[in-house]
């Protein structure tokens, strides 16, 4: 069937169904880490991203949770069954981050550079090292409409995507941003960072 889904504007026109999605993954080399990105909400939905990142420098995204309505214990449980290594969440909510601090969640910082995160994305989509779980809809419905403002030359103004429906790439993205610009190298015996 053809897809004939708009690409003008979109932010992650990289993104290919056909080429980032799968079904079933046994790994085919070790997992390095698991991380978990969080972006918090409540009238909003709160979105948690589990991605597993192995030795050939892929990042596989296995597991999605969005909801509405929800309130810190309730993320920090979820947080914690995704099994994470380490956690990138909204850095836009300290008191937010240090509840889960202080549940024992090992917390990283998060770079709040909006063009250099989707830059980081974007790239990973085209070197085919981003994978999407075919469960992921939310992620990859965001990923399909996701897009930047329309251009006003008059106002000379930066290109900026559209704030909505972008909760899972922002935990995506906090993940993404932060560990792949500091990749850890399996060297056979240990992970070092090179």
């Amino acid at each position: 069937m053809a897809d004939f889904r708009k690409m003008e504007g979109l932010v992650y026109k990289q993104f290919d169904r056909d080429t980032h999605l799968f079904d079933q993954y046994t790994h085919r080399v070790p997992v390095m880490s698991v991380y978990v990105g969080v972006d918090f909400g409540f009238t909003n939905p709160t979105a948690i991203i589990r991605i597993e990142h192995d030795i050939d420098n892929h990042f596989w995204v296995t597991t999605e949770w969005y909801k509405r309505e929800k309130l810190m214990p309730e993320i920090i449980e979820q947080a914690k069954i995704m099994k994470g290594n380490a956690y990138y969440p909204d850095p836009a909510e300290p008191d937010r981050i240090e509840e889960m601090r202080r549940a024992g969640i090992n917390i990283h910082d998060v770079s709040k550079d909006l063009e250099a995160g989707i830059g980081t994305v974007q790239s990973l989509f085209k070197q085919n090292r981003l994978h999407i779980h075919k469960d992921c809809e939310n992620l990859i419905s965001e990923l399909e409409t996701y897009r930047y403002a329309e251009a006003r030359p008059e106002l000379n103004l930066p290109e900026e995507p559209v704030k909505e429906n972008d909760h899972g790439l922002d935990a995506l993205r906090y993940v993404l941003h932060m560990v792949a610009s500091n990749v850890p190298v399996y060297d056979g015996e240990s992970l070092a960072i090179h």
